[in-house]
């Protein structure tokens, strides 16, 4: 498969979520070899541990001017309290593309498990 991502960089957002909760560790890379698939990993402090999350994923490049959605995952969507990992499928939502400066943000919004 084709090379479709070269560097990355991080950012996390927060959506609707308290102040008290916490983003850290945020790491992305394109799975080996050269797969079309971008696990986003990050974890998640200062939350209860029965709150849960949707994990919205953008990236922008070409120096910044180009945006990227996420729309489909290979995992779901959804983060706890703790370590996590959201698996994007780039190549499902921009077949072809092929860039070397991409900046990923993680963007989490609460889930009332009630509406489950």
């Amino acid at each position: 498969m084709k090379k479709i991502l070269l560097a990355l960089s991080f950012a996390c957002v927060f959506s609707e979520v308290s102040s008290a909760l916490t983003v850290k560790d945020v790491s992305a890379h394109a799975r080996y070899p050269w797969q079309s698939v971008i696990d986003v990993d990050f974890t998640v402090s200062d939350a209860k541990a029965s709150d849960l999350f949707k994990v919205s994923i953008s990236a922008k490049y070409a120096n910044g001017t180009t945006n990227l959605y996420a729309r489909t995952f290979v995992s779901e969507p959804i983060c706890a309290r703790g370590v996590n990992r959201v698996s994007w499928n780039v190549e499902a939502d921009y077949p072809g593309l092929k860039v070397d400066d991409i900046q990923v943000a993680v963007t989490l919004a609460p889930i009332n498990i009630d509406s489950l």
